[in-house]
Protein backbone atom coordinates (compact mmCIF):
# COMPACT_ATOMS: atom_id res chain seq x y z
CA UNK A 1 0.00 0.00 0.00
CA UNK A 2 2.00 3.26 -1.20
CA UNK A 3 -0.15 5.57 1.33
CA UNK A 4 1.57 5.71 5.10
CA UNK A 5 -0.12 6.84 7.86
CA UNK A 6 0.82 9.16 10.20
CA UNK A 7 0.08 7.72 13.90
CA UNK A 8 -1.72 10.54 14.76
CA UNK A 9 -3.62 10.60 11.59
CA UNK A 10 -7.37 10.38 13.39
CA UNK A 11 -6.79 11.24 16.83
CA UNK A 12 -9.12 14.40 17.66
CA UNK A 13 -7.24 15.69 20.26
CA UNK A 14 -4.08 16.19 18.52
CA UNK A 15 -5.88 17.43 15.30
CA UNK A 16 -7.40 20.20 18.39
CA UNK A 17 -3.82 20.77 19.50
CA UNK A 18 -2.54 21.63 15.85
CA UNK A 19 -6.09 23.27 14.34
CA UNK A 20 -6.44 25.68 17.45
CA UNK A 21 -8.21 28.71 15.72
CA UNK A 22 -10.77 26.17 13.88
CA UNK A 23 -13.81 25.19 15.17
CA UNK A 24 -13.73 21.05 15.84
CA UNK A 25 -17.27 19.94 16.91
CA UNK A 26 -17.86 16.77 19.12
CA UNK A 27 -15.97 12.97 19.31
CA UNK A 28 -17.29 12.16 15.55
CA UNK A 29 -15.07 14.15 13.64
CA UNK A 30 -13.05 11.18 12.19
CA UNK A 31 -15.19 9.85 9.24
CA UNK A 32 -15.03 5.90 10.07
CA UNK A 33 -13.34 5.25 7.05
CA UNK A 34 -10.58 2.52 7.46
CA UNK A 35 -6.99 2.37 5.55
CA UNK A 36 -8.12 0.22 2.84
CA UNK A 37 -11.04 2.39 2.45
CA UNK A 38 -8.91 5.37 1.87
CA UNK A 39 -6.56 3.76 -0.76
CA UNK A 40 -9.64 2.39 -2.87
CA UNK A 41 -10.54 6.00 -2.42
CA UNK A 42 -7.43 6.99 -4.69
CA UNK A 43 -7.30 4.18 -6.75
CA UNK A 44 -10.97 4.61 -7.87
CA UNK A 45 -10.08 7.86 -8.95
CA UNK A 46 -7.04 7.05 -10.85
CA UNK A 47 -9.61 4.59 -12.76
CA UNK A 48 -11.91 6.47 -13.17
CA UNK A 49 -9.23 9.13 -15.08
CA UNK A 50 -8.00 6.25 -17.51
CA UNK A 51 -11.78 5.89 -18.82
CA UNK A 52 -14.07 8.76 -18.10
CA UNK A 53 -12.47 11.55 -16.03
CA UNK A 54 -10.17 14.33 -16.33
CA UNK A 55 -8.39 16.61 -14.18
CA UNK A 56 -8.80 20.63 -14.82
CA UNK A 57 -7.54 23.46 -12.98
CA UNK A 58 -9.98 26.01 -11.07
CA UNK A 59 -9.02 28.90 -9.11
CA UNK A 60 -5.33 29.78 -9.03
CA UNK A 61 -4.65 26.37 -10.08
CA UNK A 62 -2.51 25.64 -13.66
CA UNK A 63 -0.95 23.07 -15.57
CA UNK A 64 1.57 23.23 -13.43
CA UNK A 65 -0.33 22.10 -10.27
CA UNK A 66 -2.58 19.70 -12.24
CA UNK A 67 0.79 17.80 -13.08
CA UNK A 68 1.28 18.03 -9.31
CA UNK A 69 -1.85 16.61 -9.00
CA UNK A 70 -1.88 13.54 -11.15
CA UNK A 71 2.05 12.86 -9.57
CA UNK A 72 0.44 13.06 -6.20
CA UNK A 73 -2.35 10.66 -7.36
CA UNK A 74 -0.20 8.38 -9.05
CA UNK A 75 2.81 7.94 -6.06
CA UNK A 76 -0.88 7.35 -3.98
CA UNK A 77 -1.83 4.65 -6.34
CA UNK A 78 -1.50 1.07 -4.26
CA UNK A 79 -0.32 -0.73 -8.43
CA UNK A 80 2.68 2.16 -8.67
CA UNK A 81 5.57 2.37 -5.94
CA UNK A 82 5.46 5.79 -4.77
CA UNK A 83 5.17 6.54 -0.88
CA UNK A 84 2.46 9.33 0.07
CA UNK A 85 1.56 9.85 3.82
CA UNK A 86 -2.06 10.07 4.94
CA UNK A 87 -1.77 13.42 7.63
CA UNK A 88 -5.34 13.42 8.55
CA UNK A 89 -8.50 10.84 7.93
CA UNK A 90 -11.54 11.99 6.29
CA UNK A 91 -12.95 14.91 8.64
CA UNK A 92 -14.61 18.29 8.03
CA UNK A 93 -17.58 19.26 5.93
CA UNK A 94 -16.88 22.53 3.12
CA UNK A 95 -19.35 23.22 0.65
CA UNK A 96 -18.58 23.76 -3.28
CA UNK A 97 -19.72 23.30 -6.51
CA UNK A 98 -21.05 19.41 -7.55
CA UNK A 99 -19.95 17.94 -10.59
CA UNK A 100 -23.23 18.23 -11.67
CA UNK A 101 -23.88 21.58 -10.92
CA UNK A 102 -25.12 23.18 -7.54
CA UNK A 103 -23.74 23.19 -4.21
CA UNK A 104 -23.17 19.92 -2.15
CA UNK A 105 -21.13 19.19 1.19
CA UNK A 106 -17.61 17.21 0.98
CA UNK A 107 -15.71 16.13 3.08
CA UNK A 108 -11.85 15.46 2.93
CA UNK A 109 -8.71 13.96 3.88
CA UNK A 110 -5.06 15.48 4.12
CA UNK A 111 -2.17 13.91 2.04
CA UNK A 112 2.11 14.76 2.64
CA UNK A 113 3.31 15.03 -0.99
CA UNK A 114 6.36 13.47 -1.79
CA UNK A 115 8.34 16.53 -2.01
CA UNK A 116 7.75 16.57 2.13
CA UNK A 117 6.53 19.99 2.16
CA UNK A 118 3.37 20.41 0.34
CA UNK A 119 -0.33 19.16 2.24
CA UNK A 120 -3.01 18.50 -0.11
CA UNK A 121 -6.84 18.29 0.36
CA UNK A 122 -8.50 15.43 -1.17
CA UNK A 123 -11.98 16.34 -1.15
CA UNK A 124 -14.45 12.71 -1.86
CA UNK A 125 -18.01 11.99 -3.31
CA UNK A 126 -20.75 11.66 -0.45
CA UNK A 127 -20.59 8.02 -1.01
CA UNK A 128 -16.64 8.06 -0.51
CA UNK A 129 -15.68 5.82 -3.50
CA UNK A 130 -13.82 8.76 -5.21
CA UNK A 131 -12.15 12.04 -5.23
CA UNK A 132 -13.67 15.14 -6.58
CA UNK A 133 -11.25 18.01 -6.38
CA UNK A 134 -7.69 18.58 -4.91
CA UNK A 135 -6.43 21.24 -3.50
CA UNK A 136 -2.53 22.35 -2.30
CA UNK A 137 -3.84 25.72 -1.17
CA UNK A 138 -6.60 28.09 -0.41
CA UNK A 139 -8.20 29.56 -4.24
CA UNK A 140 -6.11 26.68 -5.41
CA UNK A 141 -8.56 23.19 -7.11
CA UNK A 142 -7.64 20.47 -9.38
CA UNK A 143 -11.17 19.37 -9.91
CA UNK A 144 -11.79 16.22 -11.07
CA UNK A 145 -14.41 16.55 -14.19
CA UNK A 146 -16.58 14.48 -16.37
CA UNK A 147 -15.14 14.06 -19.90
Amino acid sequence: MPLVFNPNYNKLAVFRQEHQGVNVPGDGFFADVSRKDLQDIIDNTRNSLKKKRTLEPHGNANGATVAQAAALLKAADSRENGRITVVWGIHQDTVNQARGGGLKNYQHFTVLAADGVTNWHLYVDSQMKTITYLTPARGTEVRVENV
